[in-house]
C-alpha cells in the first residue's frame, strides 16, 4: 500500500462491510470469517478448474479456500457490479476490513466514477488504474541471446489522446520470457498508430525467440509532467531602513530559510537567538540544507554478510502510472546528488514507494 490505508464502506451481496481499496493487488479477496457470516452464503468454487497458481508480489503462494461470485455496491455505482473474490484465511485487513478490492473490481468501477463525485479514498485507488492501455507487438522476428539486452521496434495502436506512454511487462497474458525495461516513450506522431522503442533483455541461459506480430509488452498512456524550476523568483520588499539594519535583517532571514528554523515565537531573548543561529553557522557542515543534502562519512564501510552468495532477482513489480513521473524525478534527484548510481548487478530487489502526508514520495 502507498501511504495511509484506503478504507471505505461497501455492500457485498447486500451486507455492509469495510473494504480495503488496494490498486496494487490484481485480485480481490474476502476473509473466511466474513464469508462464514454471509446469509445466504455464496457457493465456494474450486480454483483447480482454471489450472493457475496465484502468487504474491514477493513470489510466495497465496493461501485460499476457493472463490465466490458476489455483487459489490458503493455510493457512486448506479448498479451492483458482479465480481470474483478469493476466500482467504486471514483475520482482517488493517484491523477492520474483511474485503480487499483489487484492480479486477476497480477497472469495472472506474467508468462509474467518471460520471459522479467520489471521495479521496476512491480517487487514490483509481489513480493507479489506467483504462488507456494497449499492447505493443513485434514488427519482425527477434532472437535474443543469453545475457543480451536490446532495443527493438514495436507496433502500437493508440488508445487515447496522450502523447507519451510507459512500456511495461504484460500482466495478464503469456507472451515471452524476456524482461521489459519500463520507460517513457513518445507517441506524439500523426495517425492512430505508432512505432515505439522497447528495451528487452534475456537473463536466462537460453535464446529467446519472439515472432513477428507477437506481443512484446503493454503500454499505458500517461501525461508527463515536466520538471519545474526548484527556485521561484521572489519579489523584493524594500523597507526604509539604514544599511546596517537592512544587512542584519537579510542575514536573519537567510538563516531562517537556510536551516528551516524560525525562532520568532520562541521565548529566547534577542541575544540568545543570535547565539543559536551563530551555532548553526559554526557547525553548518553537519546540518543538511535540503532533503537532498545527505552527507557521507568515510570513517566506516557498511558490509552485508550473506548466508548464500548466489545472486537473486525479484520479479519486476510495476509502478502505478500515476506515480511514474514522480518516481522518475526522484530517481533523477538521487542520481544527481550521488545517492544512487546505475548498475548492471545480477542482484535485483524491488523498491518500496510510500506517499508522504504532503503528497511527495519516499523510497
Amino acid at each position: 500500500m502507498i501511504g495511509d490505508a484506503n478504507l471505505d464502506t461497501i455492500k457485498l451481496d447486500g451486507h455492509d462491510t469495510t473494504a480495503l481499496i488496494d490498486s496494487g493487488s490484481h485480485v480481490s479477496t474476502i476473509t473466511e470469517i466474513f464469508y462464514n457470516t454471509m446469509l445466504p452464503k455464496p457457493i465456494l468454487h474450486s480454483m483447480d478448474e482454471f489450472g493457475v497458481e496465484l502468487k504474491c508480489a514477493n513470489g510466495s503462494s497465496i493461501p485460499y479456500s476457493g472463490y465466490i461470485s458476489a455483487n459489490v455496491e458503493t455510493e457512486f455505482t448506479q448498479k451492483p457490479i458482479e465480481t470474483v473474490l478469493l476466500v482467504v484465511p486471514v483475520q482482517e485487513y488493517h484491523g477492520t476490513a474483511h474485503v480487499l478490492l483489487g484492480k479486477n473490481v476497480l477497472r469495472e468501477m472506474k467508468p462509474w466514477a467518471g460520471n459522479t463525485t467520489v471521495n479521496e479514498i476512491w480517487k487514490a485507488g483509481f489513480m493507479s488504474v489506467n483504462a488507456e492501455m494497449g499492447l505493443v507487438t513485434a514488427t519482425k522476428p527477434i532472437t535474443l541471446h543469453p545475457g543480451e539486452s536490446r532495443t527493438v521496434t514495436g507496433f502500437y495502436r493508440k488508445q487515447g489522446l496522450a502523447t507519451e506512454a510507459v512500456t511495461e511487462t504484460v500482466e495478464d497474458i503469456p507472451c515471452h520470457s524476456a524482461i521489459v525495461c519500463p520507460r517513457v516513450v513518445s507517441i506524439d506522431n500523426p495517425g492512430k498508430t505508432a512505432r515505439i522503442p522497447v528495451r528487452i533483455c534475456n537473463v536466462t541461459a537460453r535464446p529467446i525467440k519472439i515472432k513477428a506480430k507477437q506481443t512484446l509488452c503493454q503500454s499505458n498512456e500517461v501525461e508527463v509532467m515536466r520538471e519545474a524550476p526548484i527556485c521561484q523568483p521572489v519579489s523584493a520588499n524594500i523597507n526604509h531602513m539604514d544599511g546596517s539594519e537592512s544587512k542584519n535583517k537579510r542575514q536573519y532571514e537567510n538563516r531562517k530559510e537556510k536551516y528551516g528554523i524560525d525562532l520568532d515565537d520562541s521565548e529566547l531573548t534577542t541575544d540568545q537567538k543570535k547565539e543559536v543561529y551563530n551555532l548553526f553557522e559554526k557547525w553548518q557542515s553537519i546540518f543538511p540544507t535540503s532533503d537532498l543534502d545527505l552527507g557521507h562519512t568515510k570513517a566506516v564501510k557498511h558490509k552485508i554478510n550473506l548466508i548464500n552468495e548466489e545472486p537473486f532477482k525479484e520479479p519486476y513489480r510495476r509502478i502505478p502510472p500515476a506515480l511514474f513521473n514522480k518516481v522518475r524525478e526522484h530517481l533523477k534527484d538521487m542520481l544527481d546528488v550521488g545517492a544512487i548510481r546505475e548498475s548492471n548487478s545480477p542482484w535485483s530487489s524491488n523498491c518500496v514507494i510510500v506517499r508522504k502526508k504532503d503528497g511527495s514520495i519516499r523510497f
